[in-house]
């Protein structure tokens, strides 16, 4: 039973830090910043490998 709610904790935790990532990637996609939007890309790419590395950690599909 313990172990099933630290999978659930992992899970909400890996999901949490999903939506902050994608959240900042909206942020600096929207932002009329030229600084952010020339660096965009590079950002959103380490974002989305970051979070699938989290995901897979926590065997979150």
């Amino acid at each position: 039973m313990q172990k099933t709610e630290i999978a659930q904790f992992c899970e909400r935790e890996a999901l949490e830090s999903a939506a902050r990532g994608l959240g900042l990637a909206n942020f600096i996609l929207t932002d009329p910043n030229p600084a952010w939007r020339q660096q965009a890309e590079e950002f959103v790419v380490r974002i989305e490998k970051r979070l699938r590395m989290l995901m897979e950690m926590n065997k979150v599909s």
